[in-house]
């Protein structure tokens, strides 16, 4: 869901701030929901099939993508962060430890 939604960045790196602030407005999802593959979702969309999904077979051919077997969950739980803020330095680090 956080590569999925462009949450923090891609698979080519990011910000885990952003992925904070996005799981303290958006909520995350059970890792179990989609299986994470390295690969950056072109359409950046973020549609329910992105965040969570149930896939049946058959497997997918080769180099076909499957998810035509898949629906989107929509009634998963949602973990939040209730709070996310900046800390800058060795001193705040050691304050917030």
């Amino acid at each position: 869901m956080v590569v999925n939604c462009y949450a923090g960045g891609s698979c080519n790196g990011g910000n885990p701030g952003d992925v904070y602030e996005f799981a303290f407005n958006e909520g995350l999802v059970h890792a179990s929901c989609t299986n994470y593959e390295a690969l950056n979702d072109v359409s950046g969309s973020c549609q329910p099939i992105d965040v969570c999904r149930d896939c049946h077979g058959p497997p997918p051919a080769e180099g076909e993508s499957g998810i035509e077997g898949c629906t989107a969950i929509t009634d998963m739980t949602r973990y939040y962060v209730s709070e996310y803020y900046n800390v800058r330095g060795a001193d705040q680090m050691k304050a917030e430890l």
